[in-house]
C-alpha cells in the first residue's frame, strides 16, 4: 500500500516574512506615500480621478499581502482528513469548525462546537467577525448572532495562526461555549457544514415528542 503524502496548499514553500519587517515595510511606504503627495499632489489627485478602479485594486493587493488572506481563508478544524502525518502535528482533541473569509485584513466567517448545538439548537454554527493584526498571524474575532431580531455576542475569540495550525483561545464572554484553548489546522477551501448539529437537534426533537419518556 502506497503511503501517502502530505497534502500541500502550496506548490512551493513561501519564506516567512518576521512581523518586525512587515511593520517596518508598512512605515517605510507610508513615509514614501506620505513624500509622494506632497511633493506630486496636484497630478496624483488628477490620475486617481481618472483610474479610480487601478488605484483601489492595488490598495486592496497590498492589504491582502500584509494581512495574509489566503492563509487564513478556508475551513479548519480539530479532525482534517487531509494529511498523512496528523499525529505529528499535535492537534487538539476538539469537536470544532471554523470556516473563514479574510480580506484586507477583516474576518467573516462562522464557529461550530457540540456546546453550540446543545444550547443554540436552531443553527449548526453562529457568526465570526473580526480583524488580523498588522502581523498577519494573529486576530480578535466576536462570536455572534442574531435570536429574535436582536444581535447576541456570545464571546470574544483570539486566533493565533502559524502556517497551517492555529490555536484558538476563548478570552470573554460565553467562554464555556468553546474549549479552553484548541489547536486546530487547516482542513480546505470553504465549505459550510450544515449537519454539524444534526445528532443533537435529533435528541432535542425526540425528548419535544415523547417529553415523559426516561432518558438513557
Amino acid at each position: 500500500m502506497a503511503r501517502r503524502k502530505r497534502r500541500q496548499r502550496k506548490t512551493q514553500p513561501e519564506p516567512t516574512i518576521p512581523w518586525y519587517k512587515k511593520v517596518w515595510f508598512v512605515i517605510s511606504a507610508t513615509a514614501v506615500v506620505v513624500s509622494t503627495v506632497i511633493i506630486n499632489g496636484p497630478s496624483l489627485l488628477e490620475n486617481a480621478r481618472k483610474l479610480p478602479s487601478e488605484y483601489s485594486e492595488t490598495s486592496n493587493q497590498f492589504k491582502s499581502w500584509i494581512y495574509d488572506d489566503s492563509g487564513w481563508t478556508g475551513n479548519w478544524s480539530g479532525h482534517p482528513e487531509m494529511y498523512a502525518d496528523i499525529a505529528d502535528m499535535n492537534l487538539s482533541d476538539v469537536d470544532m469548525k471554523i470556516t473563514l473569509s479574510s480580506k484586507g485584513g477583516f474576518i467573516d466567517g462562522t464557529i461550530a462546537t457540540k456546546e453550540i448545538c446543545k444550547r443554540v439548537t436552531i443553527y449548526n454554527y453562529v457568526i465570526l467577525t473580526g480583524e488580523v493584526d498588522i502581523t498577519g498571524k494573529s486576530a480578535v474575532v466576536i462570536a455572534w448572532d442574531i435570536f429574535q431580531g436582536q444581535k447576541v455576542n456570545f464571546a470574544k475569540l483570539r486566533l493565533n495562526r502559524d502556517g497551517e495550525i492555529m490555536t484558538v483561545i476563548p478570552e470573554e464572554g460565553m467562554k464555556d461555549l468553546f474549549p479552553q484553548e484548541a489547536r486546530i489546522a487547516w482542513d480546505g477551501p470553504i465549505e459550510y457544514d450544515h449537519s454539524f448539529c444534526l445528532e443533537e437537534r435529533k435528541e432535542i426533537f425526540k425528548s419535544l415528542r415523547n417529553p415523559h419518556s426516561p432518558k438513557e
